[in-house]
């Protein structure tokens, strides 16, 4: 989960050294979120501040405007806590899905979205232990899987290796036969 900086010091009084966004960073670190919320200039940093204060609405609308592309997927799965916590299931459901269509490996997103369709009546509780029950297996599964191709990558590239090997000989092959009738050639007219 990406931090937040935020701070309520306007611009002027943020002091000599302290830009907003670094006065809005210790506010945020001494627990002051309203301050930070107020005081960050970036979407996602100011829509944790806002989530940290309790204002789940505001942190949503926050989350739902970042643009930047190296906290988007954060910012998708924090939308989707906002509306938990405002018990918008539906949506937050949506946003938990979003995330494991961006970032299938996601643990934290495939467990809230476990609970969120339990919430909603889509899943029974045996069927949500019985998911939480199959994590360990599916994880087993999946590094057998990447094994797999890791090994077959590797006899691909050994493969490709052995055939260039192969046509560089040949290529020789076919250099020094051209050369000795080259050769050949010269003795002939030499003669």
């Amino acid at each position: 989960m990406a931090y937040l900086l935020i701070s309520g010091v306007p611009v002027a009084d943020a002091g000599w050294f302290q830009n907003r966004d670094q006065a809005a960073q210790q506010s945020y670190e001494e627990g002051e979120y309203d301050a930070a919320a107020n005081g960050f200039s970036d979407h996602y940093r100011t829509g944790v501040a806002l989530y940290k204060a309790g204002d789940y609405e505001g942190s949503a609308r926050e989350f739902e405007q970042v643009q930047r592309e190296d906290v988007a997927i954060d910012a998708i799965y924090n939308l989707g806590n906002a509306r938990f916590m405002q018990e918008q299931y539906e949506r937050a459901e949506e946003a938990y899905e979003e995330v494991l269509a961006r970032r299938p490996e996601d643990e934290d997103a495939r467990t809230n979205l476990i609970l969120v369709q339990a919430m909603l009546g889509k899943l029974d509780e045996e069927t949500v232990f019985k998911k939480e029950a199959q994590k360990p297996e599916q994880k087993a599964q999946k590094e057998q899987k990447e094994q797999k191709e890791q090994q077959e990558q590797q006899e691909q590239q050994e493969q490709k290796e052995q055939q260039e090997q192969k046509e560089q000989q040949q290529q020789k092959e076919q250099q020094e036969q051209q050369e000795q009738q080259e050769q050949k050639e010269q003795q002939q007219q030499n003669e």
